[in-house]
């Protein structure tokens, strides 16, 4: 019986949420599932597909499993456990998003026989209300981290461009430039976290 109470880390990004992610997920009990990005401002979402999909969410499961890079908790299934997401998710039969979410969330927790499920969403801080409103008994685990150290740490994730494939972020060649827009963008993102 999954508990109606899930835990939900947020934040902004670079603030080590995967580590409480994989913490959480040694207790026998507790499945937090990898990014969904069910609300995202930049790249595609789970939303934006539910709103475009005119009531069919085959559309949604298609264009997700396809596109496994933008739903990173897909990356962690071979092409049959895909298969058989797809098939789960076009039994819902719906594209009601709190139902859509819903399976999102527990569909990893249910396949591990685990009760407690979430997820993590470092970047979906701006989403907090949106959840309470969803889940008014979530557990939420805020992570925060001290300015210098998140532009420090993100500043090598978004220059280094072999490992960070998929990223959105421009390649600029003049490196001051490069620099100060990744501190702009830390500060930004340090100062919205903040202001929940």
């Amino acid at each position: 019986m999954l508990a109606k109470n899930p835990i939900f880390i947020i934040g902004p990004g670079r603030t080590a949420s995967k580590l409480f992610r994989d913490i959480l997920n040694r207790n026998e009990k507790v499945n937090i599932t990898n990014e969904i990005n069910f609300k995202f401002r930049v790249k595609t979402d789970v939303f934006k597909l539910l709103k475009e999909s005119t009531g069919d969410i085959s559309k949604v499961s298609d264009y997700m499993v396809k596109h496994p890079p933008y739903f990173h908790f897909l990356t962690e299934y071979n092409d049959e456990e895909k298969g058989l997401f797809k098939e789960e998710l076009d039994k819902l039969n719906t594209t009601d998003e709190k139902q859509v979410l819903d399976f999102l969330l527990s569909y990893n927790a249910k396949k591990e026989n685990k009760e407690i499920w979430g997820s993590k969403f470092p970047v979906h801080y701006s989403y907090l209300k949106y959840l309470l409103n969803l889940y008014p008994e979530c557990k939420v685990i805020f992570l925060s981290r001290d300015l210098r150290g998140l532009y420090l740490s993100d500043k090598i994730k978004k220059q280094d461009y072999k490992r960070h494939i998929g990223s959105q972020w421009p390649k600029i060649k003049f490196k001051p430039l490069n620099i100060t827009l990744i501190y702009l963008y830390c500060v930004l993102e340090w100062c919205w976290s903040i202001l929940i």
